[in-house]
């Protein structure tokens, strides 16, 4: 189980490095810290001048699939 404060790092470890990206969070009964951690992260976020967006029926899906199974 991730402390709030490493959920929080592992996001903001894995989005610095794009320009832009999404990170993806389940809100499960059994995931109470990522709730928790959201406040912090995305307070830090918008303190280094991200612009926040909520996902709609405009943005693309994608589908990540194994390599393998790639034709």
């Amino acid at each position: 189980k991730y402390t709030t404060e490493e959920l929080t790092q592992n996001a903001l470890d894995g989005i610095k490095t794009f320009k832009n990206s999404v990170v993806l969070m389940h809100d499960t009964n059994t995931k109470g810290t990522t709730l928790e951690s959201l406040p912090d992260l995305l307070d830090t976020l918008t303190e280094n001048g991200a612009q926040v967006l909520a996902l709609d029926e405009t943005v693309t899906p994608v589908q990540h699939v194994k390599a393998a199974s790639v034709e």
